[in-house]
């Protein structure tokens, strides 16, 4: 019983193993984007750099908006 245990303990190690190493070749080759890998610096400061685009863009839509109700008759 012992053995039949340790042999499927064995057979899970090497499935996460081949998972793990799956999922690094998807991401090195491939860019695909692993959801539970932590973020590099280079990702964290490309969402940074939208959030601030698209907040700069939105004010503007409001000025160009205010800009255009005032010049209205």
């Amino acid at each position: 019983m012992s053995e039949k245990k340790n042999n499927k303990n064995k057979w899970i190690e090497l499935a996460v193993i081949l998972i793990g190493l799956t999922l690094g070749i998807l991401h090195a080759c491939f860019d695909v984007k692993i959801p539970f890998l932590p973020k590099s610096r280079t990702e964290k400061a490309a969402e940074e750099w939208q959030k601030n685009l698209e907040k700069k863009t939105e004010d503007l839509k409001k000025v160009n908006m205010r800009m255009t109700d005032q010049t209205e008759p």
